[in-house]
């Protein structure tokens, strides 16, 4: 229960560039935020559960692809994400699937599966997870566009907590996006 409080929060690499949607405007009352801290406790705006897995083992590839199957099947998703991991996407509705990372990847430093989720999905993707994840570690963070913070300070693991490289993220102001451009 104590995890699932920690987890409930106030609602990669690539070139940066900061938001230019209404959508995020709207998050941030029209401000420019490359001049904002993330200290200054910005806006929650989504968030992603991870599963990690060793991807040499295949009682632990067996178990994440049960988890990402009984994931899907229970909250109905259908829908892969159209977008960069590192877009907190606010105008995103609907929670989605990330292409498995069999390698490697981003702050990672095994394979891992993960999924898109908007705050309103919070804390039924939370109790799922933590409830189904057998022996799979689950990390889940919120997307501010502060990549270093929401990976590290601001995320919750349940598990054991996998070391993570927060060396690659280069978004590290409120409502910064990465984009391959």
């Amino acid at each position: 229960m104590l995890f699932l409080l920690l987890c409930i929060f106030d609602m990669a690499a690539g070139h940066v560039t900061p938001y230019d949607n209404a959508v995020l405007r709207q998050y941030y009352k029209g401000q420019d935020t490359r001049n904002v801290s993330c200290d200054d406790s910005p806006r929650l705006v989504s968030y992603h559960v991870h599963a990690l897995f060793w991807q040499t083992n295949s009682s632990s590839v067996g178990h994440a692809m049960e988890f990402r199957h009984s994931f899907i099947k229970h909250f109905n998703l259908e829908q892969n994400c159209t977008f960069e991991a590192g877009d907190p996407a606010p105008e995103q509705h609907q929670m989605c699937i990330f292409e498995v990372d069999w390698n490697p990847a981003g702050p990672f430093s095994t394979a891992q599966l993960s999924f898109f989720v908007p705050p309103q999905f919070l804390l039924d993707a939370v109790t799922f997870s933590v409830q189904n994840k057998r022996s799979l570690d689950i990390l889940i963070h919120p997307n501010s566009g502060c990549e270093t913070n929401d990976h590290t300070t601001w995320a919750r693991w349940s598990g054991y907590p996998w070391p993570l490289d927060p060396s690659i993220f280069g978004c590290n102001y409120p409502g910064c996006i990465v984009s391959n451009l």
